[in-house]
């Protein structure tokens, strides 16, 4: 479904020149429920995805389009693997990618016209049970004929899969194709639809499979093919059921086969093919039936092969080709080993190539020193990375941004990648493009504060840098360089807040330099002494936020010293005392925020503020807590708020909830009174909202999340904030309109909102339109009550298409698109 706002001239038949705003909306209730932020164009697209966030371990080049595949989830995460295609300029994802995606590592991929298989050790792709085998039809995964099984619950995976007209042929690890015994390898039918076992299979692990003519070639971990002995290597003729073996074989596990003519290529963990050392590689010519070495082959592990008509690729682990130093990556012209460039920093499982160039995919970094995780393309003089201006996403959460003006933001995290630059934990977006931090830091990042040219960082680290700084430093905002903070502290860091003369820290841990400091600290600008503020809390310190004098403190504690606090206190700066804050809450806070009103809104994992049900967000007016709404509810797996932003009168929570005063929300909302999402807000496997900074036009929405208003946007966002006041000549402001559920199918509710109190008592009308101005209901007639009319359209009876709901209040008029489907 589309989701989106346009600003665009409409004229009624009979109406004056109107600005006129359309929005369709995301999930706009009704009641007490605001007109939604913006829409989903306020959200940047830049953000999205590199492509692969992990190891490569199959690329597919088909006609040009590389299909990508591998382990591009972390072990922290629950996101799924996905296969990626790239089509010469822009990334995409097959299917849901990580929001549901493969279950397992997918390990080969192949495409044949339109579609594309995709083979491994997954159970499930995109929530339809495959088990190892599925197939791309253009729109969904499908399985295929039940897919492969393990005997007695063993463990599965296809290793390969490769496709000749009807016949897809896969091989690996498992015993049964559908209901066929076939030990390891087996065809499916395209036409037939059922699997079938070649011959009694292989007595071991298959993992790479090559057709040439009749033959199929099988390279693995066995010993037997069909009855016949057969090291590692074998091959099977499809007209007569022949097994065929090359002498002896190899002595170790085959990974690649690639075949030209005669001469059939084998690389892997071997070292003698046949009575010939082989290190690594080798070929065997059927002219005469003889095992070769490759020169003097490679130090290390051979993954991947590649025949161009220029000569032979091979991809690995190794460091040497023959005489030439040749990192993971080398080429064969018949009689010598050479390097690609630089070649890659670490291991390459997958080559494939495409008319003038060569992709590799691996666990690497770089290519020839340049940033190019995990795939890169070579050119044939030098490598290039295959990212486009929307590839700027992080390849893990980010838990904290802090924006420096309008110059950009930093953000820190888990992540190590930023877009295409290797960032640890902590890296810079200067508006155009990501910096790294010098080499960052050797653990998460939980929280940045921005004090001048001063960046202060705290987390979960033992050095920023090449310095030493335990879980706290400063970087340099203009002179981009690390400074230490003395000794630090001795445990994570989870809070920071600042005034003229000091930088408060908050977390869990009993020592600042070498005081002991209980939870939270403080260090002195000008000194760079720590001391601490005691007694501190009995448990972490989540939250810090300094307001008139006062650090107001929230967490997960329930004492001070002797006395009881229910998870919130403040700390009177002027005079070193703890206050209890109107009875506290019944349960963590997270997140504390002061609004220039005096308000001071506070969130977290409780239910209650001084008694009173509200449902982790509240504000403390001074005297005591008030509810919003019905709060926030209803996190997939916890429901937390996680952090507060102010700007101006508009108050934005994001964390762990998806419904805001009962009604639905992507993970961010706006408070003014009442709630309004950011349009469709942010989505993922498991997603939330860890922190947000804004200046006067954009916020920055630091988490865990795949899309943001349903573009791709990996771990980080910025919305910016649309404008929604329109002014005509008597000066109303602020006029708002949103429709619930909008696509329509019946019923829809139309909200009218954010009405001017100078028009109190003007006429408004509220009119259903199609897009020639013709009217189809009268909604509303009537005298202007009250801030906000709710009101309600029944479009059963209307055919499917566009239409306009015209709001005329006084001489002012607005249209809000509607579409019935």
């Amino acid at each position: 479904m589309t989701k989106s706002i346009h600003l665009f001239p409409y004229s009624f038949p009979s109406a004056q020149t109107l600005l006129v705003v359309v929005a369709v909306l995301f999930l706009l209730p009704p009641d007490n429920f605001a007109q939604g932020v913006g829409d989903n164009s306020n959200w940047d697209d830049r953000f999205g995805w590199y492509g692969v966030t992990g190891s490569v371990f199959t690329i597919d080049a088909g006609d040009c389009d590389m299909y990508v595949g591998g382990e591009f989830t972390n072990q922290r995460t629950s996101t799924n693997n996905y296969v990626a295609r790239w089509d010469g300029g822009t990334w995409t994802i097959l299917g849901d990618g990580p929001i549901e995606g493969a279950d397992g590592t997918i390990r080969s991929v192949t495409a044949n016209g339109s579609d594309v298989y995709a083979a491994g050790s997954f159970a499930s792709f995109d929530g339809v049970v495959v088990n190892g085998i599925a197939r791309w039809n253009g729109t969904s995964w499908v399985a295929i004929g039940g897919g492969v099984r393990g005997d007695r619950h063993r463990e599965f995976t296809v290793y390969d899969v490769i496709v000749f007209g009807s016949e897809v042929f896969i091989a690996g690890d498992f015993t049964f194709a559908g209901e066929a015994v076939a030990n390891n390898i087996a065809h499916w039918n395209s036409f037939t639809r059922e699997w079938r076992a070649i011959d009694n299979g292989v007595n071991g692990i298959v993992y790479d499979l090559e057709l040439q003519g009749d033959w199929l070639y099988v390279g693995g971990e066995f010993t037997e093919a069909g009855g016949i002995d057969a090291n590692n290597i074998v091959r099977y003729n499809l007209l007569t059921g022949e097994w065929q073996r090359f002498g002896t074989g190899v002595n170790a596990r085959v990974n690649a086969i690639t075949v030209e003519d005669k001469t059939i290529y084998a690389g892997g963990h071997f070292s003698k093919a046949g009575n010939a050392d082989a290190s690594y590689v080798a070929s065997w010519d059927r002219a005469i039936d003889t095992w070769s070495s490759l020169g003097q082959g490679m130090n290390d592990i051979v993954y991947a092969l590649e025949l161009r008509e220029e000569g032979l690729y091979a991809g690995g682990a190794f460091t040497t080709a023959g005489s030439s130093n040749a990192n993971r990556i080398a080429f064969w012209n018949g009689s010598r080993w050479s390097s690609l460039g630089g070649g890659l920093d670490q291991t390459v499982y997958a080559i494939a190539s495409c008319n003038l160039h060569l992709c590799a995919g691996g666990d690497f970094q770089n290519a020839d020193g340049n940033q190019s995780p995990f795939f890169a393309q070579w050119d044939f003089s030098r490598w290039n990375i295959l990212s486009s201006n929307e590839s700027n996403g992080l390849n893990d959460e980010s838990r904290a941004v802090a924006m420096v003006g309008n110059e950009g933001f930093y953000a820190g995290g888990t992540f190590t990648t930023a877009g295409a630059v290797t960032a640890n934990h902590i890296a810079w977006w200067n508006g155009n493009g990501w910096d790294a931090l010098a080499e960052g830091t050797d653990g998460p990042v939980n929280t940045l504060l921005v004090d001048g040219d001063s960046i202060y960082v705290a987390g979960e680290f033992n050095t920023a840098g090449s310095g030493r700084d335990s879980n706290v430093a400063i970087w340099n905002h203009r002179s981009k360089g690390w400074e230490s903070m003395g000794v630090g502290v001795n445990g994570t860091l989870y809070a920071m807040a600042s005034d003229d003369d000091f930088l408060y820290v908050g977390g869990d841990f009993t020592e600042a330099g070498e005081t002991g400091a209980q939870n939270i600290a403080r260090w002195n600008k000008q000194t760079g002494a720590w001391s601490s503020l005691s007694p501190g809390p009995n448990g972490a310190v989540h939250a810090l936020e300094v307001i008139d004098g006062k650090l107001w403190v929230g967490g997960d504690f329930t004492r001070i010293g002797a006395m009881s606090f229910s998870y919130l206190a403040t700390y009177t700066l002027a005079t070193d005392s703890w206050d209890a804050v109107g009875g506290g809450t019944n349960g963590a806070v997270r997140a504390v925020a002061g609004a220039d009103d005096g308000k001071i809104y506070v969130g977290g994992e409780f239910t209650e503020a001084g008694g009173k049900r509200v449902d982790h967000i509240a504000f403390y007016d001074g005297t005591d807590w008030q509810s919003m709404e019905d709060g926030l509810t209803e996190g997939v797996t916890t429901t937390t708020v996680s952090a507060i932003e102010i700007v101006g009168e508009n108050v934005y929570i994001g964390g762990e909830f998806t419904l805001a005063g009962g009604f639905p929300v992507g993970y961010l909302v706006r408070w003014r009174g009442s709630w309004a999402p950011l349009a469709s807000g942010v989505s993922g496997s498991l997603p939330s909202v860890k922190s947000l900074s804004a200046n006067g036009s954009q916020m920055v929405v630091a988490g865990d999340f795949a899309t943001a208003g349903e573009k791709p946007s990996v771990n980080i966002g910025i919305w910016t904030f649309p404008t929604l006041s329109v002014r005509d000549r008597s000066g109303i402001q602020r006029l708002e309109l949103s429709a619930y559920p909008n696509p329509i199918n019946a019923l829809t509710r139309i909200s009218v909102g954010g009405l001017s109190s100078s028009k109190a008592s003007a006429s408004l009308s509220v009119t259903i339109v199609d897009p020639l101005g013709r009217e189809i209901a009268s909604i509303y007639n009537g005298t202007l009550l009250q801030d906000r009319v709710h009101l309600q359209w029944d479009a059963s009876s209307q055919p499917n298409g566009i239409y306009f709901a015209q709001v005329r209040l006084g001489d002012t008029r607005e249209v809000l698109k509607l579409i019935v489907r």
